[in-house]
């Protein structure tokens, strides 16, 4: 049936019919993607596919692996936008008074003035515990970087974070 429809697609009736069959999985996606304009640039890409397909000759391929090789297709391309999507800047005038207060309440957060209620335990640990664990979970400095400052392996910094953690676990049970 698919591959009737293929081997009449310069005919627009064929593409309309083959973007109705689809429709769903080119929804799916663009719903995935959660930007304005995410379904017609899938769409877009699916009328690509599809006329690159006819082009290439399916050739007497079952509707199956023409199912198949459309739904990754798809996929990849989710993906391809996904990833270029994600690092682009997100602009404060697009956002409702809601999200803009929600980012003043982070933005406003300071880790060092509320030290106590990230490590509720400081009685329980050495000088040095204490400092790897603040510049591990607070600051979010990489142990490897840890150990560099503190002429110590990063094997040492590491056991000692773990040691640190045991000890505020057993503190808190």
């Amino acid at each position: 049936m698919l591959l009737e429809i293929f081997q009449s697609i310069p005919n627009e009736h064929a593409v309309l019919e083959l973007i109705q069959r689809f429709d769903k999985l080119i929804k799916k996606y663009a719903m995935l993607l959660k930007y304005e304009d995410a379904y017609n640039d899938m769409r877009l890409f699916f009328i690509e596919l599809i006329i690159s397909m006819s082009k290439n000759e399916v050739g007497k391929k079952e509707d199956a692996i023409i199912v198949k090789y459309i739904a990754a297709s798809m996929k990849n391309h989710y993906i391809k936008l996904s990833k270029q999507t994600e690092n682009e800047p997100i602009v404060f005038s697009d956002l409702s008074d809601e999200q803009l207060h929600y980012i003043e309440e982070e933005l406003s957060y300071s880790p060092s003035n509320n030290i106590a209620e990230v490590l509720p335990c400081r009685n329980a640990l050495t000088k040095w515990e204490y400092q790897v664990l603040f510049l591990v979970f607070v600051e979010n400095i990489p142990v490897s970087r840890i150990a560099l400052l503190s002429n110590k392996s990063r094997q040492a910094v590491n056991q000692t974070k773990i040691k640190a953690l045991n000890k505020i676990k057993n503190a808190t049970e």
